[in-house]
């Protein structure tokens, strides 16, 4: 996580600070196999403060580091919550993106249950070179026990 920056701290030296982080972790930890960093964009409405605060924010970092090994997690939840459209993320920073996670909004609830358009989310996911990464649900779910059913968008979940 990129973090919340102390109040006296500026937004470009936070940016600096990140990128110099990401750079050192990338060059101390990722040179052994299957370790990559993550980097998420967390909505200032769940983390008011948190410097990546958007999709753009997070993919400019791991942009600037340039590391195969320093990624983006894209959150469709928090891109969703930060005003974005996660579907044109998805598609905007495809080859920075290296997991995925999925909650519907409002309250962060199993696919289905708010506004999002998961389906076409989840179909532009697999429709794309996505080897060797799976998106996961991320939700607080609001039934009780297994249960299956089709959200509005024709996709069986299981919660």
């Amino acid at each position: 996580m990129v973090g919340v920056p102390p109040v006296q701290v500026s937004r470009d030296q936070a940016r600096e600070t990140a990128i110099a982080n990401l750079n050192r972790g990338s060059n101390r930890w990722c040179g052994r196999p299957a370790s990559t960093l993550l980097v998420e964009a967390i909505n200032n409405i769940d983390m008011p403060g948190y410097w990546a605060n958007t999709v753009e924010a997070a993919a400019d970092l791991v942009a600037t580091v340039n590391s195969p090994n320093v990624r983006l997690q894209l959150d469709q939840y928090h891109a969703a919550m930060a005003g974005e459209n996660a579907l044109d993320c998805l598609r905007r920073y495809f080859p920075l993106i290296r997991h995925v996670q999925i909650a519907d909004v409002p309250g962060r609830h199993e696919p289905g249950t708010g506004t999002q358009p998961i389906g076409a989310f989840l179909e532009s996911w697999t429709g794309s070179d996505t080897t060797g990464s799976w998106p996961r649900i991320q939700s607080h779910f609001v039934g009780h026990g297994v249960q299956s059913r089709v959200g509005s968008d024709g996709w069986t979940f299981r919660t």
